[in-house]
């Protein structure tokens, strides 16, 4: 499960990775990514999903998701705001 987005002149994407949302870039229309980091390391539950990103005026990214936060806990519904540094 990935969700996919184009800010100013790079790709990226916020995917799943075994419990973990990892952000991957590419500046050269999809030819190389790179990875930039997470947003979420979940060594809760291997139960989280469904990442989708906006961009927001102020040119961060806001990325939410659902995942469970406390042990034995019902999924909630997290959100990030982050950016892509140049």
């Amino acid at each position: 499960m990935k969700c996919v987005g184009k800010l100013f002149n790079c790709n990226f994407s916020v995917y799943i990775f075994i419990n973990v949302l990892k952000i991957i870039a590419s500046r050269d229309e999809g030819e190389y990514w790179e990875e930039l980091g997470f947003l979420n390391i979940n060594d809760i539950s291997s139960d989280l999903g469904y990442p989708c990103s906006v961009q927001l005026k102020d040119g961060s990214i806001l990325t939410v998701f659902y995942a469970h936060a406390y042990k034995n806990s019902p999924a909630e519904i997290l959100q990030v705001v982050w950016k892509i540094e140049d």
